[in-house]
């Protein structure tokens, strides 16, 4: 899509360094920039990012426990979190978010942490 959010059939995406510069028809795009290396997707969708702007920690082990339950899913995450974690519990949920992320193609992530009586910085 362009900013006029028209789907574009036979459409490109240019880019320079870091930035996207273009978007359009491949024939007008090809016309205005010479490029080093062409990716062939043809009847691909091309997203240049999928954002995932709100998620919270520890979702990703518990998220089927209780599963048609809020109530017993709210109570475990209440006892897991504030009492039953450990420094290798979060290591696991992030290692698993992120790579459900990625699978699923965002590209960015922000995951909101808290509640548990003890925080421990995390580098995944």
């Amino acid at each position: 899509m362009d900013p006029q959010r028209r789907i574009i059939e036979d459409g490109a995406v240019a880019i320079e360094r870091d930035r996207i510069v273009g978007v359009g028809p491949s024939t007008d795009l090809e016309k205005r920039y010479n490029s080093r290396k062409v990716i062939e997707a043809h009847r691909k969708i091309v997203m240049p990012g999928l954002i995932d702007g709100h998620g919270h920690s520890g979702h990703g082990l518990v998220k089927s426990l209780g599963a048609y339950d809020g109530g017993i899913w709210f109570k475990a995450c209440e006892e897991i979190y504030a009492e039953g974690s450990t420094e290798g519990f979060w290591h696991a949920e992030a290692l698993l978010t992120s790579l459900e992320r990625l699978r699923f193609g965002t590209t960015f992530g922000c995951t909101f942490f808290g509640g548990a009586r003890w925080l421990v910085p995390l580098l995944v």
